[in-house]
């Protein structure tokens, strides 16, 4: 039978030379940098997306007082076409609540302290004062009760809440009169350890795996300012 051999004429000629290089170079391409760890672009967590949000349609119109602050709105939700209806009134003096309980004009304000080295020991200290419209007797009341800091546990399983507000008019983010609210949650991956053991081989594994980082939006909301 005929067989073809390379002359070593052929092997050093442009076209071996060119054909060699470029054996040469995809054969480079698939090496891994020596610098790269292995296994680590298994090990990087991918990241998920959620969006699956609840939209309402938000509408507030602010009236300043002479001492205080008066928020009037509405909210309407989409998915069950329901509207709500809101009031608040905040003081100018330390930002506290402003309701009528009744014949009774009052004020409160609640301040959160940590207690010492202790972050997960927390004191919430509470004023409240009160004005009888009719009678014009008033009172004031401050006291302090001791609960324990939010677990940062509960963050990591369930995710950590974010809210961003954009402005979507055109205008200043102060002074628009349309804005879209962002309320999302990023959940941090989970660390997962295994152990194996093959009893045919006699060898055993420990892998570390990391889980994903799942981003999920869970509120878009559509503020009208009046």
């Amino acid at each position: 039978p005929a067989t073809l051999a390379a002359s070593p004429e052929a092997a050093d000629s442009p076209a071996g030379q060119s054909s060699r290089g470029s054996s040469a170079r995809e054969g480079g391409d698939r090496k891994t940098p020596s610098w790269l760890p292995a296994g680590l672009i298994e090990q990087i967590p991918a990241i998920q997306m959620r969006i699956d949000p609840t939209t309402n349609f938000k509408l507030r119109k602010v009236i300043p007082l002479v001492w205080a602050k008066l928020e009037i709105g509405a909210d309407f939700n989409s998915q069950i076409s329901l509207w709500q209806f809101r009031t608040s009134c905040e003081d100018n003096l330390i930002h506290g609540k402003v309701t009528i309980n009744g014949r009774q004009l009052q004020v409160t304000k609640t301040w959160s302290v940590n207690m010492g080295d202790n972050e997960m020991l927390s004191a919430r200290l509470r004023l409240k004062a009160g004005c009888d419209l009719f009678t014009g007797r008033s009172y004031l009341r401050f006291g302090f009760r001791t609960e324990e800091a939010p677990d940062l546990q509960a963050n990591f399983l369930n995710g950590f809440p974010f809210e961003s507000t954009f402005n979507v008019d055109g205008r200043g983010s102060q002074d628009g009169h349309l804005f879209l609210e962002l309320k999302y949650r990023v959940k941090p991956p989970r660390p997962s350890l295994e152990f194996k053991s093959e009893s045919v081989a006699g060898q055993k594994r420990l892998d570390l795996g990391m889980g994903d980082i799942i981003f999920s939006v869970d509120e878009i909301n559509l503020l009208c300012n009046l």
